[in-house]
């Protein structure tokens, strides 16, 4: 898995989504180890590239855990969307999104 994320990574991308294939949809997010991994693959051999860890994300609490193993970004697009009041979900993950950038700047 971390060899194709460096071999993706050597094509310079500007922007590049981790996660696994398996997970996509499912409401499982990738866990912590998976999520540093990509992250710091891909930033060794393409600084500029941005990361996105996107794998289950669907609370705010997982926004909060992709944003802070390092990635860039998230997806969210099925924990949005399948929720009974997208509006609020798509909040919650912006609250995350916000305390965990917050966090990280300050550590």
């Amino acid at each position: 898995m971390l060899e194709e994320v460096k071999a993706i990574a050597m094509l310079h991308p500007d922007i590049m989504v981790c996660e696994p294939t398996s997970l996509i949809g499912t409401g499982k997010v990738s866990d912590d180890d998976y999520m540093h991994a990509t992250n710091q693959g891909v930033k060794a051999v393409s600084p500029k590239t941005l990361v996105l860890q996107a794998a289950g994300i669907s609370t705010g609490e997982d926004v909060y855990r992709a944003i802070l193993s390092g990635a860039d970004g998230t997806g969210g697009t099925s924990g949005i969307v399948k929720k009974p009041n997208p509006a609020e979900a798509l909040q919650e993950m912006i609250e995350a999104l916000d305390r965990a950038r917050t966090e990280r700047e300050d550590s």
